[in-house]
């Protein structure tokens, strides 16, 4: 089986107290679960990725940048990036 993989469909840069959807898009076998980081080292584990879309709501305190960390995928599959 092939790693599974995540990426921002939407622009991973985010000003500080703006509402915005992270949107994914995914490959390898579903529920998926995902790592990222934010701002100044914050760590964010979104769990169950089910159907789509895959959108989470962020709302950050600081201006920030997400950078995807770790995948895993139904199969326990995983990546680390």
């Amino acid at each position: 089986r092939a790693n599974p993989d995540a990426t921002f469909t939407t622009n991973p840069e985010i000003c500080q107290g703006k509402t915005f959807p992270l949107i994914f898009s995914f490959t390898g076998a579903s529920p998926w679960t995902v790592t990222f980081i934010y701002g100044s080292g914050n760590t964010q584990v979104i769990e169950t990725f089910n159907t789509p879309p895959y959108e989470y709501i962020v709302l950050p305190n600081e201006t920030a940048t997400y950078t995807i960390t770790k995948v895993v995928d139904g199969n326990g599959c995983s990546t680390n990036y």
